[in-house]
C-alpha cells in the first residue's frame, strides 16, 4: 500500500508563479522557474517519540535516519528506506547502552550510502558534563542488518565538544567526513585550568590570553575501511553552527560559519580539490557580529561544478534569509539573493535542480508558531512567490527541518515536539 495520502490538513501548496518578482526588476519567463504542486502527508517508520529525522537520497529511494527513545528513556539510532512508496523495516544501528547518547536538537546522527554495498554511520555520545562529547562511527556492508564496531573519527579525545557531522560519498565505497573540534578549546581552558568544553575566550580568568576557537575537520574514511590522515580544513569558526557538505566536480566543498578574532560570523565555503582543502573564501559580505553562537548553520548543494549555499544572518538585528549561485565549483559566488519574508528563524535548507535554479527552505515566524516556506529561486535573480509547506512549532523542539530531492518531488521532514510528539513527513511535487 503506498505510503502518500492527499493532506487536508493544510491548505493546499500554493503554485509558484512564474512571472516572479526578481531583485534585477525583471520578469522571469512564465516557464522559466519550476512549480510546486500540492502537498502529500507521507507515513513514516517511526512511533511516537521519535526525534531528529535525517532525509538522505538514495538513488530512486531515500533513506531516513532518527533517534527513537525506549520506555526507560534510553537512545537509539534507527534508519529505513523507502523505495516505490513503502518503507523497509527499520533496522537498529546502535543503542546507549554502554555510553549515554548525546541528544541533541541541533546536532543529530546521520546514515548514508557511500557505496553499492556499504553504509556508514554516525551518532554522538556524552564524555562528560554538558557540551563533552565525541562522535562514534560504523559501517554496514548487509543493508544495515550488522554493523561493525565502533569507532572515534577523532584523534582527540578531550572532554570538549566534537560534533555537527557531514559526510560526502567520494566513490569506490570512499566515506568523506567533516566535523567541528573543540581540542583548541580544551587545550587553551587546561592551559588556564578550567574545564574543558566552555568555548570562545578561553583565558578563563578574565585576562588578555590568547583565544581559542573551535576547529574544522575533515577525513577520509577509505572504502577498505582504512582510515587517512585528519586534515585541518579551518581553524577558527563558529562553536555551534552546523557545516554542511556537497560533493562537486572538483571534490568535497564544505559550507561553514567562520569566526574571527573581532566575532564576525560570515558564511564561507571551502574546497578539497586534488587531495588539499583550499583556504575559505566568504560567500557574501554580511558582517554579522555576533558574540555568541547562533546555532544557525549553512546549506549546500552541488551538481558539477554549480553549487548553491542558503544561509541565515542577522547583521545589526536584521534577520534574513539567503542564497548565492557558483559556477566555478565554490571558488567564487555571486551576489547573495534574499529570499525570506520579513520574519525568518533561519534553520535553512536547499536543493540544486539540474536546469540551474534552486529550492530553498526556512522556518518563518507566524503569531505564536512558524511555518515552512519554500521558494523557487535562479542565479540571475529571478525568484517564484515563497509558498507554505507545513506548520511547525518556532522552539526547538522542532530541530532542523530536512529538505531531500525525490523523483520528481521533494521530501520533507521534521519533529513535532511534545509528548507523544514524533516525527512527520511531507512530500510536494515539483513540475517543471
Amino acid at each position: 500500500m503506498s505510503c502518500f495520502r492527499s493532506c487536508s490538513s493544510e491548505a493546499a501548496v500554493a503554485t509558484l508563479l512564474g512571472a516572479a518578482l526578481t531583485l534585477s526588476g525583471c520578469v522571469a519567463p512564465d516557464d522559466a522557474l519550476p512549480r510546486l504542486g500540492e502537498a502529500e502527508t507521507v507515513s513514516v517508520p517511526a512511533p511516537p517519540g521519535a526525534r531528529w529525522p535525517q532525509l538522505l537520497p538514495e538513488g530512486e529511494a531515500l533513506r531516513m535516519s532518527w533517534l527513537e527513545p525506549d520506555a526507560e528513556d534510553r537512545w537509539s539510532l534507527r534508519t529505513a528506506r523507502l523505495k516505490d512508496g513503502g518503507w523497509s523495516d527499520p533496522v537498529t544501528v546502535a543503542q546507549s547502552v554502554e555510553k549515554p547518547f548525546f541528544v541533541n536538537w541541533a546536532d543529530f546522527p546521520s546514515v548514508r550510502r557511500v557505496g553499492e554495498q556499504r553504509l556508514v554511520a554516525h551518532w554522538l555520545v556524552r564524555d562528560g558534563e554538558g557540551y563533552a562529547y565525541s562522535v562514534r562511527m560504523a559501517e554496514s556492508r548487509d543493508e544495515g542488518r550488522t554493523w561493525s564496531e565502533p569507532w572515534r573519527p577523532h584523534e582527540d579525545a578531550s572532554p570538549t565538544e566534537h560534533g555537527f557531522v557531514s559526510i560526502v560519498a567520494l566513490g569506490e565505497g570512499d566515506a568523506g567526513l567533516s566535523w567541528l573540534d573543540g581540542r583548541a578549546l580544551a587545550a587553551a581552558a587546561a592551559a588556564h585550568g578550567e574545564g574543558a568544553h566552555g568555548s570562545g575566550d578561553a583565558s578563563g580568568d578574565g585576562s588578555e590570553g590568547p583565544k581559542a576557537f573551535m576547529q574544522l575537520r575533515f577525513r577520509v574514511w577509505a572504502g577498505g575501511g582504512e582510515a587517512l590522515p585528519e586534515e585541518l580544513v579551518d581553524g577558527t569558526v563558529c562553536d555551534c553552527c552546523q557545516p554542511d557538505m556537497a560533493l562537486a566536480a572538483d571534490g568535497p566543498v564544505l559550507a561553514y560559519r567562520d569566526r574571527t578574532a573581532d566575532e564576525v560570523r560570515d558564511i564561507y565555503v571551502a574546497r578539497r580539490v586534488n587531495g588539499r582543502w583550499s583556504e575559505g573564501v566568504r560567500v557574501a559580505e554580511d558582517g554579522w557580529v555576533m558574540p555568541g553562537c547562533p546555532v544557525n548553520g549553512p546549506a549546500v548543494d552541488a551538481r558539477g561544478q554549480h553549487v548553491v549555499v542558503a544561509w541565515f544572518t542577522a547583521p545589526e538585528g536584521e534577520r534574513r534569509v539567503q542564497v548565492a549561485f557558483s559556477s566555478d565549483g565554490g571558488a567564487s559566488f555571486g551576489r547573495a539573493l534574499r529570499v525570506d519574508g520579513g520574519v525568518p528563524l533561519g534553520r535553512a535548507d536547499v536543493v540544486l535542480r539540474e536546469d540551474g535554479s534552486a529550492l530553498v527552505g526556512w522556518m518563518e515566524r507566524e503569531g505564536e508558531s512558524a511555518v515552512w516556506r519554500v521558494r523557487a529561486v535562479r542565479p540571475d535573480g529571478a525568484m517564484g512567490e515563497p509558498v507554505r509547506a507545513f506548520t511547525l512549532d518556532a522552539g526547538r523542539g522542532s530541530g532542523f527541518p530536512r529538505m531531500v530531492p525525490h523523483g520528481d518531488a521533494i521530501v520533507l521532514a521534521w519533529t513535532e515536539p511534545g509528548r507523544p510528539g514524533g516525527i512527520h513527513m511531507r512530500r510536494v511535487a515539483v513540475e517543471e
